[in-house]
């Protein structure tokens, strides 16, 4: 049976003692384009990966969650969300 885990933007479990806390440092980035760049913050998968993403002066920061290697196909959402995921 599935139950339902909460991840901050960094992927921490909520049962974890720096949930929602200061922000790390990132483990991989893949810069797409000058305008699309991708990160993470652990080697583990699936995990959360954000996508910073510029459009003129515009800069838009999210977040996923899902497989490193699936990031350019994941849905994301505003960055300071916390994450929903059925284990």
């Amino acid at each position: 049976m599935s139950k339902k885990v909460f991840f901050d933007q960094f992927g921490r479990r909520s049962d974890c003692a720096l949930f929602g806390a200061f922000p790390r440092n990132s483990y991989q980035v893949d810069e797409v384009s000058e305008n699309l760049i991708y990160l993470r913050f652990d080697a583990q998968t699936p995990c959360a990966v954000y996508k910073i993403a510029k459009s003129g002066t515009v800069t838009t920061r999210e977040v996923a969650w899902g497989n490193w290697a699936d990031r350019a196909a994941l849905q994301y959402f505003p960055c300071n969300s916390t994450i929903e995921v059925e284990e």
